[in-house]
């Protein structure tokens, strides 16, 4: 896990070495280890050689921060070359796979010169070009530039998990980044807001998952492979090497479905382990990360514990204690909990801000990054958590309603029975019904209060909300894979990742090792739930190793946090008088809207609390960043 930049310039372009290092060392918590860089400068034959002067015309920048994971050496620093210099890389992520790929690459008559997955991707390279990607099973933003061809090839993992941006001056300069605050280091850069993200946002809590809150700011796609010519600075092909579509559904019964989810998961975390650091755990007490832990600990060599990080609040009705307790019964591990509060919140919140780059969601993120301080205070590098579980098994309410009613509308009523009464009975889970009357009330209250006056913004595109009417009309697999792909899953990871690497942690995800991500698509959708159960395959599948208040768990909270206490009595006070500033968000909502939403919440005649957090967190980031509405 790392921080890169590549810059690629004409040589008229005035960007001093200097500045470019700053660029780079502007994200050295993703790479507090090593850094280096290499300059590249295109010679009159056409081919470049490296630049090792103080100007400004060079053509071609590979800079690289490193957190070291596999092969602590030097032998594993970037930039990394290759084929005596033919091939160079930047690369942040892991591929948990290098050790199969080497190994047929040395059958083929390659050697290495160090035992890190970097080297084996620039091999993969030479030996398969483009096509080595949809070999790797792993996290990547991988940047390679191949000289004997002038051209820069750019990848990204299937799923996103690594970020890379990319932003560029006509065919003057582009930039590829792991962070969007190093393209806030150029002098010539003026942040200017995406009305069309930051709408979206406000109004649901979502976003374009290509785009960002920045204009002519944009993400490599994932599960995408482009090519960049290194003298007109344009995308020459762009090709995808992954499409989830394409898996078949396939016949098979409830309990089979849970073998093979347990085979699979089992598979994905032992090659997740690799790693030449210690590693840890974010447990919540829920069925994803205690699955995760119970199959760390199975591989475990028990020559020492296995360090887990949690976040509690005591006294608070969402507190998660009681189930982190009953998994820790279980496993001995060295235990680490975080107890943040709203004096911390008020206290981290521009760093908070400053780290995420972006507007975050909800409280949620805050726990999230309070927990990656404490993961760093332990000197861990490395930690699982649960991501992605939801999205591949449809585990959201909303999808096991969306099921029921499709089969109804196929005038199938069997479903009414056998998952609404029967998660009355013993057995069933009777939140299905109560979860059900909650978001309904919920959707019939929402709009009717919070409506937004965006000052002179009447054009704005609503391709967001025609996004979501076509959601409605998908099936099931499409659903899952649209909130893998576009909708839920990026912006966690995206969260996820900037809360982790504020404090040079990295983030892994054993449910999204692609192999059981499309052995999940390939279950019928019937097998997902079970009288009022949601992911179902997994506790089967891990029946015989959680606990019973585990595998019975009725819901999730992930690291809730005491949010309307937070904002209602402790930042009260702090609420009020930010109303009463001139904020930089009234150039872009009216004031009077936010007045009554704000007033309304304190005063308990409104409960949109993520609505609330949204507005403040949204114009603290754009007064932190100097945003420019126009």
């Amino acid at each position: 896990m790392c921080g890169i930049t590549v810059i690629v310039k004409n040589s008229n372009y005035s960007l001093s070495p200097k500045k470019v290092l700053e660029i780079n060392n502007s994200v050295s918590h993703r790479g507090p280890d090593a850094f280096g860089s290499k300059f590249f400068v295109k010679k009159g034959s056409g081919n470049y050689e490296i630049f090792n002067q103080d100007g400004s015309n060079w053509n071609i920048a590979f800079c690289h921060r490193r957190l070291s994971i596999i092969d602590l050496s030097k032998a594993g620093n970037q930039p990394m070359s290759y084929d005596t210099g033919n091939y160079w890389i930047t690369y942040n992520g892991e591929i948990y796979n290098y050790v199969e790929i080497r190994n047929i690459l040395i059958k083929k008559g390659y050697k290495f010169q160090s035992t890190s997955d970097t080297e084996v991707i620039l091999a993969s390279y030479v030996e398969w070009g483009p096509d080595c990607f949809k070999m790797f099973n792993g996290m990547w933003s991988i940047v390679i530039f191949d000289s004997k061809v002038n051209q820069i090839v750019v990848s990204r993992d299937r799923l996103g998990i690594k970020p890379l941006y990319i932003w560029s001056q006509s065919n003057k300069l582009l930039l590829l980044c792991s962070e969007i605050k190093q393209i806030m280091k150029l002098d010539n850069f003026r942040p200017r807001l995406n009305k069309n993200i930051a709408k979206a946002y406000i109004d649901s809590g979502y976003e374009k998952n290509n785009s960002s809150f920045y204009d002519d700011i944009n993400q490599i796609d994932p599960g995408t492979w482009l090519v960049i010519d290194s003298k007109n600075l344009n995308i020459i092909k762009k090709q995808s090497f992954w499409d989830p579509s394409t898996v078949k559904t396939q016949k098979m019964s409830k309990s089979e479905s849970g073998l093979q989810f347990q085979k699979e998961f089992f598979k994905s975390v032992e090659v997740s382990m690799r790693s030449d650091v210690p590693i840890g755990c974010q447990l919540s007490g829920g069925l994803d990360s205690s699955s995760i832990l119970f199959a760390m600990d199975h591989f475990n060599s028990k020559a020492s514990r296995i360090n887990t990080f949690s976040s509690i609040y005591p006294n608070y009705k969402y507190n998660e204690s009681h189930y982190i307790d009953a998994v820790l019964e279980k496993i001995d591990t060295e235990k680490i909990f975080s107890k943040p509060n709203s004096t911390d919140f008020t206290r981290d919140f521009d760093n908070f801000v400053h780290a995420n780059d972006e507007p975050v969601g909800s409280f949620a993120q805050y726990s999230n990054y309070c927990l990656a301080r404490e993961i760093n205070k332990k000197n861990i590098k490395v930690v699982f958590n649960g991501q992605g579980a939801d999205e591949i098994f449809g585990g959201y309410w909303q999808l096991y309603y969306g099921y029921i009613y499709g089969r109804i509308k196929l005038f199938d009523l069997r479903p009414i029975f056998s998952h609404f009464i029967s998660s009355l009975f013993k057995g069933g889970n009777n939140e299905l019904l109560k979860q059900l009357f909650f978001i309904l009330r919920k959707l019939k209250n929402k709009n009717k209060a919070n409506r937004l006056t965006y000052i002179g913004n009447t054009d704005l595109d609503f391709q967001n909300q025609s996004k979501m009417d076509k959601y409605f009309q998908m099936n099931p697999n499409e659903k899952r894979i649209f909130n893998i792909r576009e909708f839920i899953l990026p912006r966690l990871l995206k969260w996820d990742d900037r809360n982790l690497m504020a404090f040079s942690v990295e983030g892994r995800y054993p449910f999204l090792d692609h192999n059981l991500i499309e052995l999940c698509l390939s279950f019928p959708e019937e097998n997902m739930y079970n009288k009022g159960w949601t992911k179902y395959p997994l506790r089967l599948g891990m029946n015989q190793y959680l606990p019973r208040k585990i595998i019975k768990r009725k819901t999730k909270w992930a690291f809730e946090v005491p949010k309307e206490k937070w904002l209602r009595n402790d930042m009260r006070d702090d609420l009020i008088k930010w109303l009463n500033q001139d904020n930089a968000i009234y150039d872009f909502i009216d004031r009077k809207d936010i007045y009554r939403i704000f007033n309304d919440f304190l005063n308990y005649k409104n409960d949109d609390v993520h609505l609330v957090f949204r507005l403040y967190n949204f114009d603290k980031w754009m007064a932190i960043n100097n945003i420019a509405i126009d």
